[in-house]
């Protein structure tokens, strides 16, 4: 049972700049089981002369630094791991450096992980070192926005960082009671060990003195599903702002709704969703169907009798609008040829 999830992580190891670009597709083929696209930026990073950014993944850059390649995966891109023991494996083969690591445990009830949960901790000191300086606590407050609130602990500069913030209302959903804990090291005085790879649930766990009961499950499949359906959501809404009048003007003049998506369809997923959905299709199909209640509305392939009556809720009273019908001594012109021009 996995207890925490890999959300971010920061690589560096020595290649041969040959043929970099080659051998990084290659290598992220083998950690995500799927074809990746690779774009040239054109522009260096942090010293690096190239950097590459992979669509939906992080990015990559190379050229300078010791002849080294580093590689950041954001969560979008951990998500679409498919087995972090041969991420570990080869990190340890390429004698890799782990430079960013971030774990995190998602609460989607806020029963036990929430705000007054942190500040409570913090209080009682279950968040201190066993030696040092006691960690600066910082809360960015959303004021009743609904955006959601974050309290940090620590700071990137000593290496340690914690977050707890509510996700739910950072993806969108003012109501959501989705509370998320993040643990970000950075190999600032210490070495991220491979193994915290292996074992997030272990090293989440260790953390601080607040987590060491930590027990909370963590599937996969309930943060693929809740990130993907907010993106999805705002994008729906978004593309119903820009477009909706447009489908009801085509399908008013007679369109069918086969017709209009044609027109209207990009094989190209938004780069917010590229993430997310190809993460949630490449779930083994007893991990899409894990629950009703993790798996949102759209996630359900439709039945034949969902599809009928979408069609049906899109069919209108159409004006008649072909030659010789139209009104007011007015004629429409015949068929929708024109609409293609």
């Amino acid at each position: 049972m996995s207890t925490a999830f890999i959300d971010f992580l920061g690589v560096t190891f020595w290649m041969d700049a040959t043929n970099a670009k080659q051998s990084i597709e290659i290598l992220l083929r083998g950690w995500l089981g799927v074809e990746i696209k690779v774009s040239e930026t054109c522009k260096g990073w942090n010293g690096y002369k190239h950097r590459l950014d992979v669509d939906g993944i992080g990015l990559v850059a190379f050229g300078g630094n010791g002849d080294t390649v580093h590689i950041e995966m954001t969560g979008a891109g951990c998500m679409q791991v498919k087995d972090w023991d041969a991420v570990a494996d080869s990190l340890t083969m390429l004698e890799a450096r782990i430079t960013r690591l971030d774990l995190a445990v998602d609460d989607f009830d806020g029963t036990r992980y929430n705000l007054d949960w942190c500040k409570a901790a913090y209080e009682s000191g279950e968040f201190n070192p066993a030696r040092g300086a006691k960690p600066v606590p910082r809360l960015v407050d959303d004021m009743g926005s609904g955006k959601g609130c974050t309290f940090y602990l620590g700071s990137r500069e000593s290496g340690k960082l914690f977050r707890g913030y509510e996700k739910g209302k950072e993806q969108g959903d003012p109501a959501s009671p989705w509370f998320r804990c993040e643990v970000e090291w950075r190999n600032r005085h210490r070495e991220i060990p491979v193994d915290a790879i292996r074992q997030p649930g272990k090293y989440f766990a260790g953390s601080y003195r607040a987590f060491e009961s930590h027990s909370l499950e963590q599937r996969v499949i309930k943060t693929i599903a809740h990130v993907a359906q907010a993106h999805i959501e705002r994008a729906t809404d978004h593309a119903r702002k820009q477009a909706g009048r447009v489908i009801h003007g085509l399908l008013a003049l007679g369109l069918t709704v086969q017709e209009v998506m044609a027109r209207l369809h990009v094989p190209e997923l938004p780069k917010k969703l590229v993430a997310p959905i190809r993460a949630f299709l490449a779930l083994d199909e007893s991990e899409r169907t894990y629950t009703t209640a993790t798996a949102p509305a759209w996630a359900a392939k439709a039945t034949p009798d969902e599809v009928s009556d979408l069609y049906k809720a899109f069919r209108l009273q159409r004006a008649k609008w072909r030659v010789g019908q139209g009104t007011n001594g007015m004629h429409a012109v015949e068929g929708v040829a024109w609409l293609g021009a």
